[in-house]
């Protein structure tokens, strides 16, 4: 531990060292222990300032790296946005396409249908007919036969 100026001085003295001598020495000691503080003091903001130096460089270089990922991230994101709405657009489109050969279907389902119905009503209308045709025909078979039973009796009387 450093021994005051005071004390010193009167070490100094003790040993027979003469008044001003001890004080001119006293007086370089403290000079030389300022000039030794203020050197470590000068070094310690030295430091400081290298650490603060250092500390703003990562923190740029982190803020680089942090803004560079982000960057990315976003270019990523709005990649894969734009593909998922391209995917989404083909699958709108596919639905788009299936409502529409739905409907050409249903179209042509109904218009099968009413051939259809018509052929049905068609043959209904000629089966009516041939049945007509069959009435009028068995009803012309019974006249004639009657009419053969009427002649067949009046020969015989």
């Amino acid at each position: 531990m450093a021994i005051s100026a005071p004390e010193y001085r009167e070490q100094l003295l003790a040993q027979g060292c003469n008044e001003g001598l001890a004080d001119a020495i006293i007086s370089l000691v403290e000079a030389a222990r300022d000039d030794a503080e203020a050197e470590v003091i000068i070094k310690l903001g030295e430091r400081l300032d290298q650490h603060i130096a250092q500390n703003d460089q990562q923190f740029r270089d982190s803020d680089s790296a942090i803004r560079e990922t982000a960057r990315e991230l976003t270019d990523l994101i709005n990649q894969r946005t734009a593909e998922i709405k391209l995917e989404v657009a083909k699958a709108l489109q596919i639905v788009a396409d299936l409502r529409v050969e739905n409907e050409r279907q249903f179209a042509k389902i109904q218009i099968e249908n009413e051939r259809g119905r018509r052929e049905n009503a068609e043959a209904f209308s000629k089966a009516q007919n041939r049945l007509s045709y069959a009435a009028i025909g068995i009803a012309a078979l019974i006249v004639g036969a009657a009419a053969a039973i009427i002649t067949a009796v009046a020969f015989l009387v």
